[in-house]
């Protein structure tokens, strides 16, 4: 991977930890995720679940939880998943593809994110999320019900 990849991992990771105002837990560490990780050994570890989203079977790797749980990250990887989102996007959502491609269409157009791409999907966004198989590095955050 190349480090302006990472780079753009990183920054993303930094604007959504700077947007938070979620009390820390003094017992974390930092949530590295390894080149090697990156390269797939990740989801050989321990911690992989297996996730059912839109009837597509993934791979999934929490790395960190907030202590409000309201932020979390980890990586993804799915085969091919087609999804028509009617009911809004249930996170804010910034994710940074390894591999892949994903197209997010609604009523603006279609947007494709290829891998060494990324995307912050808004919470309540409406559309359609079509693909043929990809990886992703994600973060999310849920903002409390008013």
């Amino acid at each position: 991977m190349k480090k302006s990849h990472l780079s753009a991992y990183a920054a993303g990771i930094a604007l959504c930890a700077a947007a938070l105002s979620a009390p820390a837990d003094e017992s974390a560490r930092p949530a590295k995720i390894s080149r090697a990780d990156i390269a797939g050994a990740i989801f050989k570890s321990p911690k992989v679940q297996k996730v059912t989203e839109g009837g597509t079977q993934a791979l999934e790797v929490d790395t960190l939880l907030s202590a409000d749980k309201k932020f979390t990250s980890g990586m993804y990887k799915a085969g091919p998943e087609h999804q028509d989102i009617k009911d809004g996007y249930p996170v804010y959502e910034f994710f940074y593809l390894i591999s892949g491609s994903i197209t997010l269409t609604d009523a603006a157009g279609a947007q494709v994110i290829q891998s060494g791409e990324a995307v912050t999907i808004p919470k309540g966004w409406k559309g359609h999320w079509d693909s043929d198989g990809y990886t992703k590095i994600w973060v999310t955050y849920e903002l409390a019900p008013k």
